[in-house]
């Protein structure tokens, strides 16, 4: 044993805690061996990482538990880890709030970010980044039964546009039951032919073997638009050839409320599947200018070397999409109903689609596709295709009862305006009312379904105020438009309250580039935890989401997470800005029980 190993191992005991109930605290610098730490853990032990002395190394484990050991960042902390392998018998690991990256993509055994064998089962990738390797995520069976429990949520996979990014597949499903891909961010993955490699097929979620497959809430884009080339945001299917094994299987997927735009190819393909769901997706601008299609229903056949299989048991329902294409061989959706489609010519199998309106869904301006109040897609959805129980919208926020077509949900207000556009009214969450809050010195103003500041400098909110029936709430934003300018911020509040002018309470912001957890104590703030900004949240929507669950207070963004304990809650709060730059959407703004 080298006298670096050993000395890994004596750190890592060392650093073991006691965490309660017989679970253990491990803390583990980059000098310490992952996998080591993971045998000798046991169910419910939380391995915290560090982010001295550089990356963690590549980490390959069998190790197997029955509940789950977390593995994360130790408060305050970001740790970056190089590539994760689960061999067979690997079960019940959390990776949550990890950057992860695997440079030695080309060397490396499967060469993924984070790689799920067959005969591994329940590992979870939470609030991760994933920024290089052959692919993100990467499953891997040898039919649709195993591994299982594999769950990809509140993560971001990126390459940030570089050549060194994801180089093929954001996520890769070539077998497995019981897949979970959701409420992901999926950009910017390397296009065109992979370093070091011969194969080009840029997806965001390829499925080409699995069962009980569900990709739901998932925002899926590329920056800067390009032509459509052999890639789809979203492709389910059976390809036998092109993997060297008959008779794949690809049955009972769920695509829904998946946002996908500017993709390098078809938004959403199917192309051999049985008992698909595509349901209230909204994919539009794929290739150049909108060139390809958002929904694409291959036929069966040989082309470009592999073969397509029919597709069985297909539904598809209450989309909102820029243009969908059924081929002329393809077999006939056995449900196509209620769909928003701006270039819709039925012919062929096609002619199987009903009640397909051909209006202008008149989005909101820029990329983040939000309704507005006079959209055709409002109160359209047929509800004998109901999503999966409690699902909600690509944000996560309340369906109504009727819901709208496509991914976003429009939460309309009681629209109470007066004065020069100044607002009150209430969000569609709950019965909560929310107004003006006329204690802070700007005003706001509504323009679009945005929140404005007016002038520079001022603070300006929209707000509720009552006292939660329980120690649980949340107030929740969505920061669409731009990214604040500097000195300005824009966030939700929570535990509020004043005497006179001075503020007492949390605060959940994003200022200069920087996520703050901010504690004001009688008019005086104090910085509680920070991280940094996601780099691609200019134009594009970020959620925060200010937890005060009566013992901390948790800011969430869009990949990430910052807390402090504290004390209880006895009032929620409200979501505001500073400064003219920084905006919100009203409709997204809300308050409720967590």
């Amino acid at each position: 044993m080298t006298a670096l190993r050993l000395a890994a191992i004596v750190t890592a005991l060392l650093a073991l805690a006691p965490a309660g109930a017989g679970a253990r605290d491990f803390f583990l610098t980059a000098r310490s061996d992952i996998a080591t730490t993971l045998a000798s853990a046991t169910g419910g032990d939380r391995i915290f990482l560090s982010d001295d002395d550089g990356t963690f190394a590549h980490v390959d484990t069998t190790a197997s538990f029955r509940s789950d050991v977390v593995v994360q960042p130790r408060a305050g902390e970001h740790p970056v880890t190089e590539g994760w392998r689960f061999q067979s018998g690997a079960s019940h690991v959390v990776l949550r709030g990890l950057t992860i990256r695997e440079p030695n993509y080309t060397a490396v055994d499967g060469g993924s970010a984070v790689q799920v064998d067959d005969g591994a089962s329940d590992v979870a990738i939470e609030d991760c980044k994933l920024t290089e390797g052959r692919h993100g995520l990467r499953i891997v069976g040898d039919d649709n039964t195993s591994p299982s429990n594999v769950t990809l949520r509140d993560s971001e996979i990126t390459g940030d546009g570089t050549d060194d990014g994801i180089q093929i597949d954001a996520v890769n499903v070539g077998g497995g039951q019981h897949i979970a891909i959701d409420h992901n961010k999926i950009h910017d993955i390397h296009i065109g032919l992979p370093n070091g490699m011969d194969v080009q097929h840029d997806d965001g979620v390829q499925v080409f073997l699995g069962s009980d497959v569900q990709i739901t809430r998932n925002t899926i884009w590329l920056t800067t638009p390009q032509a459509a080339g052999p890639n789809q945001g979203i492709i389910v299917g059976r390809v036998a050839e092109q993997y060297g094994v008959s008779g794949q299987n690809v049955v009972d997927v769920t695509v829904a409320d998946n946002l996908i735009y500017q993709w390098p190819g078809s938004g959403i393909t199917v192309a051999g599947a049985d008992d698909v769901d595509v349901l209230h997706n909204t994919s539009y601008d794929s290739g150049a200018r909108g060139s390809d299609n958002a929904l694409t229903i291959s036929e069966p056949g040989l082309r470009d070397g592999r073969t397509f299989s029919l597709n069985n048991r297909l539904t598809i329902a209450d989309n909102a999409i820029e243009k969908l294409a059924l081929a002329s061989g393809a077999s006939s959706p056995t449900t196509c109903t209620t769909n928003l489609v701006r270039t819709f010519s039925p012919s062929g199998a096609s002619s199987a689609c009903t009640r397909t309106d051909t209006s202008d869904p008149l989005f909101e301006g820029g990329t983040a596709y939000y309704l507005q109040s006079g959209s055709p897609a409002i109160g359209r959805a047929d509800t004998s295709y109901p999503l999966p129980a409690g699902l909600g919208d690509v944000d996560e926020t309340t369906r109504d009862a009727t819901p709208d077509l496509g991914a976003r949900e429009w939460h309309p207000l009681t629209d109470t305006l007066f004065g020069s556009g100044l607002l009150s009214g209430h969000t569609g969450e709950g019965s909560v009312r929310w107004a003006l809050a006329a204690g802070d010195s700007g005003t706001a103003s509504l323009a679009d379904g945005l929140l404005s500041a007016d002038a520079e400098g001022t603070i300006s909110a929209y707000e509720a105020s009552w006292t939660p029936a329980d120690s649980t709430y949340a107030v929740e934003t969505v920061v669409v438009d731009r990214a604040p300018g500097s000195g300005d911020f824009v966030g939700p509040v929570c535990r509020w309250g004043a005497t006179g002018t001075r503020k007492n309470g949390y605060m959940g912001r994003i200022r200069d580039g920087v996520v703050e957890l901010v504690k004001f104590d009688n008019g005086t703030s104090s910085i509680l935890a920070t991280r940094a900004a996601p780099t691609s949240y200019a134009g594009q929507p970020l959620k925060i989401t200010l937890d005060c669950d009566g013992t901390k207070a948790v800011l969430i963004d869009d990949a990430s997470y910052v807390t402090s304990t504290d004390d209880a809650v006895t009032q929620v709060g409200k979501a505001g800005v500073r400064g003219n730059t920084p905006t919100l959407p009203i409709d997204t703004v809300a308050a409720y029980d967590s």
